[in-house]
């Protein structure tokens, strides 16, 4: 694992906790308009980091707006913004937030069976690993 993975796991740590707090505290809001605001806030964050860390406008100005690539942007943006947002959401309204905040952590294992049932991508066995102590994680998380 690379130093700079480690610290962006860290800071991805810290910021969910700091995310986690601040909704409890808008807890009289209308919850879904509050995650709504900081998925828009959060989006044009990055945008304006992107064009500062990256490479400017040039990175913004260079996409070629193929069909392939506006397909998969529509894809992740609907399906894995928008849809699995409202599915954890409910979760989380539903079942409450201990029960349901595990199973974010699937995300990365889910992908990876995408990948490989959609794409012919064989995971490699590090990511098998990975998979498997992430699932037992979960697991013992929810005894």
């Amino acid at each position: 694992m690379s130093l700079v993975g480690a610290l962006l796991t860290i800071m991805n740590a810290v910021f969910w906790a700091l995310y986690s707090i601040y909704f409890k505290k808008l807890g009289n809001n209308n919850g879904l308009i509050v995650v709504s605001n900081m998925f828009i806030i959060g989006s044009l964050i990055l945008a304006v980091m992107g064009g500062i860390l990256v490479d400017g406008l040039r990175t913004f100005t260079g996409i070629e707006w193929v069909p392939g690539f506006v397909s998969n942007l529509l894809g992740t943006s609907v399906i894995g913004g928008v849809v699995l947002f409202l599915v954890w959401y409910l979760l989380v309204n539903t079942v409450g937030v201990a029960n349901s905040t595990p199973y974010i952590f699937t995300v990365p294992a889910l992908t990876l069976a995408l990948n490989y049932f959609i794409m012919g991508i064989q995971p490699t066995l590090p990511e098998i690993i990975g998979s498997a102590i992430m699932f037992m994680g979960i697991y013992l998380a929810s005894i």
